[in-house]
């Protein structure tokens, strides 16, 4: 029996995914014992070389797809290792490749994908996106605010019958303000200038306090409607 070139493709594009699961793990486990030291963390990175932005785009990617790690430590981790601008850069192409590689993947292989590598259960506390008028503003207002739990939001968008193109737009850029704030901190604490990393930090952690309170405020608000 003769495979089509869109059968192969599809094995292909299975096999590179899983590949990179593969690898993006293998990396990770030396990268949570390391990253409790910093210099140890950098020392670590830059054993690399030329291909240090790709072990980190790669973890990074693997945070958002399987939570292996919790995405606000690879943020600093990145400032703290490339510094604010290669860092920002590196944390946003890693987040955006993962956004999409979720919200794609849900899209073409609906729940039962979703089910091996997400606790769907944890989907539930975005059930009040049924009831909205405009799902794709909510998204957008919801995603941009720092707090959120936007990982769960890439899987829900996936789901969803939301357009496609806006979706994969709003998850990209809507995690530009988190990323910059946290790279900001790291960067800040490599160059052993504590003052300003800790200005950034408290301003950060009490926006994103205020704006887990409105999230909790409207989410219980929307579920006690319907």
């Amino acid at each position: 029996m003769k495979l089509n070139k869109k059968k192969v493709f599809k094995i292909l594009i299975i096999l590179l995914i899983i590949l990179v699961i593969i690898g993006s793990i293998y990396i990770s486990i030396p990268l949570i014992q390391n990253i409790k030291n910093p210099d140890v963390f950098i020392a670590w990175i830059d054993s690399f070389g030329i291909f240090s932005p790709l072990v980190y785009i790669l973890v990074t990617m693997l945070s958002i797809i399987v939570s292996v790690i919790p995405g606000e430590v690879l943020e600093l981790s990145a400032g703290y290792a490339f510094g604010l601008l290669r860092g920002t850069l590196f944390c946003l192409i890693a987040e955006s490749l993962g956004s999409f590689l979720v919200i794609l993947l849900s899209r073409k292989y609906g729940i039962k994908l979703v089910d091996y590598l997400f606790d769907t259960s944890k989907l539930k506390e975005v059930k009040f996106f049924k009831s909205a008028k405009s799902k794709i503003a909510l998204f957008a207002i919801i995603f941009i605010a720092p707090g959120t739990p936007k990982d769960i939001l890439c899987y829900y968008a996936g789901l969803s019958s939301m357009d496609l193109g806006t979706v994969l737009l709003i998850a990209s850029l809507g995690r530009l303000p988190s990323i910059i704030t946290s790279t900001m901190v790291g960067a800040h604490l490599s160059e052993k200038n504590y003052k300003l990393a800790i200005i950034v930090f408290v301003i950060t952690a009490i926006i994103s306090l205020v704006s887990i309170l409105i999230y909790n405020n409207f989410k219980a608000k929307k579920e006690k409607q319907n």
